[in-house]
């Protein structure tokens, strides 16, 4: 709200932008859509859409294969940290060492799971091998049973805003395979919403990323006329 001399309230500028945010990440479900789909039937993996939320993981879509016997729900509990799933890796590696260490430097990276990662050095280099092979990789750290590997999303000024991830059992894990499919595929849904960038450029740091993660807004001047 703002207030005008006369101490009369009137709907403020940040109204605007959250209006925004909710037309981005609909616009966002929209055309990773199509994406997913085609990641699923080319893996028969479950393939999910995420955004980060105050530092944390918001389901946005899932897409499930009826391709095999075995179905994995790759969901994490609410609340589940960045560190410790494919996805939320994903979103860390398109930060510098830097900017992860501040972010997570008032968070405990404590583990979802007996296989999270829970001390800084071991996760700055899990990020550069994510950098480095274009995918990062989840092996059991969020949901026992459940091994994953993901890439992020950029928008149209280059900030990681989502990532996409799949998700099997060890059985049918082939990182290898399934790894370069799905950073394709965020590279697709990067470049449908306006991203100009390639496969050297998915990792490559943009200053306020990081405050997208842990949740300050980025307020826009309004639209003329508004």
């Amino acid at each position: 709200l703002s207030q005008d001399q006369g101490r009369r309230f009137s709907l403020g500028g940040r109204l605007i932008q959250l209006g925004r945010n909710v037309v981005d990440r609909l616009e966002l479900r929209s055309v990773a859509r199509l994406p997913l789909e085609k990641l699923v039937a080319d893996t028969h993996d479950a393939a999910l859409l995420v955004v980060a939320d105050r530092g944390e993981l918001l389901y946005l879509d899932s897409v499930l294969s009826d391709a095999r016997n075995v179905r994995t729900d790759p969901r994490m509990r609410a609340g589940a940290p960045l560190h410790c799933s494919s996805l939320g890796k994903a979103l860390l590696a398109a930060l510098d060492d830097g900017s992860v260490g501040e972010l997570l430097e008032a968070r405990s990276l404590a583990g979802v799971s007996e296989f999270s990662i829970t001390d800084l050095d071991s996760l700055l280099a899990d990020l550069a091998l994510t950098r480095e092979r274009g995918y990062s990789i989840d092996r059991q750290e969020a949901v026992l049973g459940v091994w994953c590997v993901g890439a992020p999303v950029r928008d149209h000024e280059g900030f990681s805003v989502a990532a996409i991830s799949v998700s099997t059992i060890r059985d049918f894990f082939d990182p290898g395979m399934t790894g370069p499919l799905v950073a394709a595929a965020a590279i697709e849904i990067s470049r449908a919403m306006g991203w100009e960038g390639d496969q050297s450029d998915l990792y490559r740091p943009v200053a306020g990323s990081e405050l997208l993660l842990r949740g300050d807004a980025r307020l826009s001047p309004p639209p003329t006329g508004v």
